[in-house]
């Protein structure tokens, strides 16, 4: 019975020593430049105000780990046990971003005033590309220490934020300018032999040492072609790739055409083979069976230059 009621009374007291300790948090956010008691502990009153470290730099984080937390406690008369050792909190600071558009921006601006080819593109080489700022700061920028090398493209430039502080947060990039030329291509998979229209091509921008000679620029010379095969969608276009569409096509019946400035003199004859208007393919006449060579001139017609082959 005894034992029964020492247990009852530990319980109890356990339970209101519970009630009057102070919890730990999981996850917070901070704006200021310090981390606060309040900031780590819940239900400590007065004291949450007590600042108690740096805060980590704009963007970053700080994980306060179990020993740290009871240290706290301890120093400031807190109560507060970690539960086991994994017991921490993370501490993160709130932060404004100039992302890396805006410095890319800015870059293009200077790099302008250095006279790069319009059209250019600039790339950057290093992997961070942002700068965090406190809350509040003036969200402003400048580029500092450029220098652009014309022959290479190459660049370094150190990035400040804010413009006119006195103690900015910096961003030392390295990148390359680049030359770029837009390139026609298929919107979608277009089949061999289908004639291309204005409403297949897109453009995209590929750096001009990635465009061959061989590569078609000019949309003039893709309207009205037909694919040799199939192309696919968005994938440069070779001179090869295209040819004019087949208007005779092989062992279809075509209508021989034979002028002079006195007549006009015609025939049937059957395709050996595939052609486009200006193309010369071979023609079997189907009544004398004589095989010719003749100019594609259009859909089924095509045109000779002696009479010989005429019945």
């Amino acid at each position: 019975m005894r034992t029964l009621m020492a247990i009852a009374v530990l319980t109890i007291t356990l339970a209101a020593a519970s009630a009057d300790a102070a919890q730990t948090r999981d996850v917070v956010t901070v704006e200021g430049d310090f981390v606060r008691l309040g900031d780590l502990f819940e239900g400590i009153g007065e004291k949450a105000s007590v600042a108690i470290a740096h805060a980590p730099p704009p963007g970053g984080r700080a994980v306060y780990n179990a020993t740290r937390l009871a240290s706290f406690a301890n120093s400031h008369g807190i109560a507060w046990r970690p539960v086991s050792r994994f017991d921490r909190v993370v501490v993160k600071r709130a932060s404004q971003i100039i992302s890396g558009e805006e410095i890319h921006a800015a870059l293009r601006r200077e790099l302008q005033k250095r006279g790069i080819a319009k059209g250019s593109e600039i790339e950057f080489t290093n992997r961070r590309t942002s700068i965090h700022l406190p809350i509040g700061a003036p969200a402003t920028l400048a580029v500092r220490n450029l220098n652009y090398e014309r022959r290479t493209g190459r660049f370094t430039a150190t990035v400040t934020a804010p413009a006119d502080h006195l103690s900015p947060a910096s961003l030392v990039v390295t990148g390359r300018v680049y030359k770029v030329i837009e390139v026609p291509v298929m919107n979608r998979r277009v089949p061999k032999g289908e004639v291309i229209t204005a409403d297949d091509i897109d453009w995209i921008r590929l750096p001009a040492t990635q465009v061959r000679r061989n590569i078609i620029v000019d949309e003039g010379r893709l309207l009205g072609k037909a694919p040799r095969r199939g192309l696919r969608a968005g994938q440069p276009i070779r001179n090869g790739d295209v040819r004019a569409p087949i208007v005779v096509a092989k062992g279809s019946l075509v209508t021989i055409i034979l002028k002079t400035r006195s007549m006009v003199l015609t025939s049937k004859g059957r395709a050996i083979e595939n052609g486009a208007i200006g193309d010369t393919v071979k023609i079997m006449n189907t009544r004398s069976k004589t095989v010719i060579e003749a100019l594609v001139a259009g859909v089924s017609r095509v045109t000779v230059s002696s009479i010989v082959i005429l019945p």
